[in-house]
């Protein structure tokens, strides 16, 4: 067989073989193994082995015999749009051994495929496609069966033509782009994109190919696009942006940060939360359970999240992080890690409301900081209607100065800066579709939320303009210019634990050639390079650590090897193997680093002003190894699925150049003179929404209960001393919103026909699939007599039939939203005259900002219709003379009729969805009572000592009110005092204000009555 060795994926089949000797006097038909291969897990006859199948076993029994091997394995159908080629390929355990003959049949999917010599084979043996890509994707099944000899070969699957993993279309936003730059009017719009896996990096690649522009009717929103804002959105930045303004102090919170991920990603969070919880904040730090004493240990709360670090960082090596590689889907990786993410999620949840597992302390979230791939982030904070704030080590918002850290987009075509910004969305898409029914799984059952549609959920965190802060230098990568004030660079986080690092080893002082002192004995000892690869698992690393030996011996140079090697292994006096040492102590004494490039040891080997070298395996490594690439401070990136002896070396000596290490102590210069925990801390503080979270009567901890009666908002301390002192009843309190979510609310415009279509399907199950499933269960319930199952089946029948005709009208209303969406687009087709600015469509959440969209399509359609008799002729004239004037009087005459039919029109549309989205939302409401947190005042106590500004005044006398108050709340009687007596005043206040009213009322009656008499 000829074959192109170009786009070759080779996959090892070796592992997860069930294996069933067959002896003579066994009378088992072979159709019927293969009929029942699929239940070989419960059969006990099949033992599990690893090929090649080798025993030390003598069988000394002549008669024939067979063995059976069977493989269970997962296959996915990728769209794609070259041919594909897969073959299963045999190879003997040496060389000499090709000469050994194993005879053997081969069956796909109960197809035999095979029938001949496995070793030696003369041609690959192909696996049908047809039988390949099949309906039952999860249970592909290869059986072979080989006579008197065991299957003692190497098995492997060649893949030859490259898998395309999603193809599509970027629908370019170009008011969004020109906030960039010029944009050349003459530039596509619409850039088709396809995905792919670099199999030389791992990296994802995403190649964009600008598509021919057309006049057409507007295409509906895409995905893609980033044109909708919101006006609570609006409201809620510009309020972040008057905190700073109105010098409101920063209510002390109970926070949870939520960090999925290493021991890289972890450490440098327990640095900022030891920052937070200096100032006075509460810090639950949830991630891994394997990190538990590492994050109590240093001070702070903790909380475990489901997940094993090992697993994840082995699968994200071996897929880049995102995408599954064929031999993860092969080796049944895909199914575990969609069953561990919803774990993680189901955990964040926990995190954010669970009791203290060790103390059990009650804990509440009043906000959260997480990281990306702890994705339950958003949908935990819309929950509990809470602020939220992402940090991260790599760059996760769109930015037209460089492209999505796990994309690579080298071979696209386009304006680079488009190509960089979208490239976040393609992999935002990706990230989405593999993870869709897992998420809207966790918010409907778990959370009780709504369903996201892919829109919403890939531009959540974009339209809700949440706030990100950047935990590495910005002189090292500066703040683009695109990114928003919400959006910050703060510094890299630096947890110091060299200082606790007291009693080193001796053998490891030796080797580095200084005394317990630190002091240079021997300043002739060349300083060791230091060679680690941190979390890393599931790679070649026996290979790399041979490459790491040879490249050594080379170069002369002596090096600190963290991991890779194992305690068997015989090093050469020149590497020294060291364990769990801290960088922040240890980098001080090495030459240079090299390391995979995890933003931790990345941030430890350049404050230390060291030369780097990046071994890229997956994620923002690669983007880390760049950026030192640039930076002058280390070599471009090595990446581990490619490195060699010869470009190690080349590392070695390049790191060694004086040139180098002048690069790395700039960098080093800069980030001494950075504070990234406390910057951070700054970035979060300013992002609040301070007049939310202001308590009213004693500001010390943040509002979370509305008192509607006095219209004010305190917090669960200052409601304590309230209710103990017997000033309020607890049923007088209702919860405070501190941040409001929208992103769930649909706003896109839709294809004419899709809502009828949509509510049909849905009215068709609803009235005759549901109803006749609660007809059943109504008939086999035997409990029951047979008038209550006639009347259950009577309400099922009548619950069916109005749902279903609810769905239908919900989908004629849908199909008049869109017509009006389509008429309103429709002018842009013939009028060449009008304003290129549009509009920015309302997101309309309840029935206020409904009627408020209403009045805006009703103004607009009147003001275009009539501004435009003069506006579209002088537009017309000035462009193209006597004949575009004409034209334009020509529109404007179409426009006066038509801008107002449609703007009225439209202006029932929205009003429709404004009433639409309230009575959602109160049916959302009443269904989620069962899912409420717990609102019971004195269910929650801060573990937040009070450090106000009352003293104690022991020549006061208290009351027991207050005395009882201070045990309840914790803060000390004379505060206690202090908020009752505000609290007396604004209730004075409010009586004396509704005297007021009710003395104008009867005023105004007995003028009326005198009146009338007259």
């Amino acid at each position: 067989m000829a074959v192109n060795n170009e786009d070759l994926i080779n996959i090892n089949f070796d592992h997860d073989w069930k294996c069933y000797c067959q002896q003579s006097n066994d009378k088992t038909d072979g159709k019927t193994i293969i009929s029942n291969a699929h239940n070989i897990n419960t059969d006990q006859r099949w033992s599990s082995i690893e090929l090649p199948h080798i025993s030390n076993t003598i069988n000394n029994d002549k008669r024939p015999y067979k063995w059976w091997y069977c493989k269970k394995f997962d296959w996915t159908s990728i769209n794609q749009t070259t041919k594909q080629h897969v073959y299963l390929n045999f190879e003997p355990l040496n060389n000499h051994d090709k000469n050994f003959n194993i005879n053997g049949i081969i069956w796909f999917n109960g197809i035999q495929i095979f029938s001949g010599s496995l070793m030696p084979l003369k041609d690959l043996i192909e696996l049908p496609s047809k039988l390949l890509h099949n309906e039952n994707k999860n249970d592909n099944i290869l059986i072979i069966c080989c006579t008197n000899t065991k299957l003692s070969l190497y098995t492997s699957l060649l893949i030859y033509g490259k898998v395309i993993y999603a193809v599509g279309q970027v629908i370019m936003d170009e008011n969004n782009l020109n906030k960039y730059k010029d944009i050349d009017k003459k530039s596509n719009n619409i850039l088709d994109y396809k995905v792919s896996i670099d199999n030389d990096d791992g990296r994802i690649d995403v190649i964009f190919n600008p598509k021919r522009k057309s006049k057409t009717l507007p295409i509906p929103s895409s995905p893609l696009q980033h044109s909708s804002q919101s006006i609570i959105q609006d409201k809620q930045i510009n309020e972040s942006k008057e905190n700073i303004d109105d010098d409101l102090l920063v209510p002390r919170l109970a926070i949870v940060i939520l960090i999925v991920g290493t021991r890289g990603d972890v450490q440098p969070f327990i640095a900022l939360g030891q920052a937070l919880r200096a100032i006075g904040h509460r810090v639950r730090l949830a991630t891994h359970e394997t990190f538990r004493s590492f994050v109590r240990g240093n001070g702070l709360e903790f909380y475990p999240l489901a997940g094993d670090p090992a697993d994840l960082m082995s699968f994200m090596v071996k897929n880049a992080g995102i995408i599954p590689s064929l031999s993860s889907i092969i080796e049944g990786d895909v199914g575990r890690k969609r069953r561990s993410l919803a774990n993680i999620l189901a955990s964040t949840w926990q995190a954010c409301i669970a009791d203290d597992d060790e103390t059990n302390a009650p804990f509440i979230a009043e906000a959260i900081i997480a990281n990306p791939p702890s994705f339950g982030h958003i949908h935990c904070a819309e929950k509990l209607q809470i602020p939220l704030h992402i940090m991260f080590t790599m760059p996760w918002s769109p930015t037209i100065a460089f492209p999505h850290p796990l994309s690579n987009i080298e071979s696209s075509i386009g304006p680079k800066y488009k190509i960089n910004l979208y490239s976040y969305d393609v992999i935002e898409i990706l990230t989405w579709t593999g993870m869709r029914d897992i998420v809207n799984d966790f918010r409907k059952k778990i959370l009780g939320l709504g369903e996201l549609h892919t829109r919403q959920a890939i531009n959540a965190l974009i339209d809700e303009c949440v706030p990100h802060s950047y935990c590495w230098s910005p002189s090292l990568v500066a703040k683009p210019n695109d990114w928003g004030t919400h959006i910050d660079v703060s510094g890299f986080f630096f947890l110091n634990l060299g200082t606790t690092y007291t009693n080193p080893p001796k053998d490891l002082l030796e080797f580095l050639g200084i005394n317990n002192n630190g002091d240079y004995i021997d300043r002739k000892l060349l300083s060791p390079i230091y060679i680690g690869f941190g979390s890393i698992t599931g790679h070649d690393s026996r290979r790399i650590l041979q490459i790491v030996i040879d490249a050594l011996n080379k170069t002369g140079y002596r090096a600190l090897l963290s991991g890779l090697a194992t305690d068997t292994d015989q090093l050469s006096s020149n590497i020294f193997k060291i364990g769990n040492v801290p960088h922040d102590w240890l980098f001080q004494y090495v030459s240079a680093v090299c390391h995979h490039g995890g933003a931790g040891t990345t941030a430890a080997g350049l404050r230390a002003g060291k030369p780097t070298i990046i071994v890229p395996f997956f994620g923002d490594q690669f983007f880390w190894g760049n950026v030192i690439e640039k930076s002058g401070a280390g070599p471009c990136p090595l990446p581990g699925k490619s490195i060699t002896t010869k470009k190690l070396v080349e590392a070695f000596h390049f790191v060694h150049k004086s040139t180098t290490r002048a690069a790395a102590e700039r960098i080093r210069d800069a980030i001494l003179k950075e504070d990234g925990c406390t910057a951070a801390v700054q970035a979060f503080h300013a992002n609040l929404p301070l007049t939310r979270m202001h308590s009213d009567l004693e500001p010390t901890f943040g509002a979370c209960y509305h008192l509607d009666k006095y219209n004010i908002q305190i917090s669960r301390p200052v409601a304590q001393v309230l209710v103990a002192a017997g000033v309020i009843e607890e049923s007088e309190l209702s919860h405070h919103v501190t941040r409001e979510w929208q992103f769930m609310h649909d706003n896109r415009i839709h294809l004419l026909t899709q809502g009828i279509i949509e509510h049909s399907q849905k009215a068709f199950s609803s009235m005759f699939i549901d109803t006749a499933e609660d007809l059943k269960r109504a008939v086999k319930n035997n409990n029951d007599s047979a008038a209550i199952r006639t009347l259950e089946g009577a309400g099922s029948v009548a619950k069916g039939v109005g749902l279903g005709i609810g769905h239908l009208t919900i989908g004629c209303l849908s199909l008049y939203g869109e017509m009006t969406d389509t008429l309103d687009r429709v002018t842009s087709l013939y009028d060449p005259y009008s304003s290129p600015k549009v509009r920015q469509r309302p997101r309309v959440t309840d029935f206020k900002s409904g009627a408020k969209a209403a009045r805006l399509s009703l103004w607009n359609g009147w003001k275009d219709g009539v501004t435009g008799i003069v506006k579209q002729p002088r537009a017309g004239y000035e462009r193209h003379g006597v004949l575009g004037g004409a034209a334009g009087s020509l529109i404007a005459t179409v426009n006066m009729a038509m801008k107002p039919t449609v703007g009225t029109l439209s202006s029932i549309t929205w009003l429709s969805r404004g009433t639409y989205a309230s009575v959602r939302k109160t049916v959302e409401t009443y269904g989620n009572e069962g899912r409420r947190i717990s609102t019971k005042l004195f269910d929650t106590t801060s573990s937040m000592t009070y450090n106000g500004q009352f003293q104690e005044d022991e020549d006061e006398e208290i009351s027991t009110a207050v005395k009882t108050a201070s045990t309840r709340s914790g803060f000390p009687p004379r505060v206690c005092q202090h908020i009752i007596r505000e609290f007396e005043k604004i209730k004075l206040e409010q009586e004396q204000k509704i005297a007021v009213s009710l003395k104008k009322k009867r005023n105004i009656q007995i003028r009326n009555n005198g009146s009338m008499t007259m």
